[in-house]
């Protein structure tokens, strides 16, 4: 799997939506993939993302703060 390092000069050069989209989704498996490690408290432990159910609290707190920074962004939006 291409580290996220790799991948961020191929943005650059993409064409399609499609293109864009699979980058991303192979940078998120490669984030999620070592997240886990950056957590030191056993309760809070992170094997995998998992949506709708989030499946454990890692999870739900990352639904919940993805939700807030979507309402942020679209109430910027609504802004201008």
């Amino acid at each position: 799997m291409p580290s996220l390092a790799a991948l961020s000069p191929r943005v650059a050069t993409v064409t399609t939506t499609e293109e864009l989209m699979g980058l991303e989704g192979t940078g998120a498996a490669a984030y999620f993939k070592v997240f886990g490690h950056c957590l030191s408290q056993p309760e809070f432990s992170f094997s995998k993302r998992t949506r709708r159910p989030p499946m454990d609290p890692v999870n739900a707190m990352l639904s919940f703060g993805y939700q807030l920074l979507w309402n942020h962004l679209l109430a910027l939006i609504a802004v201008y």
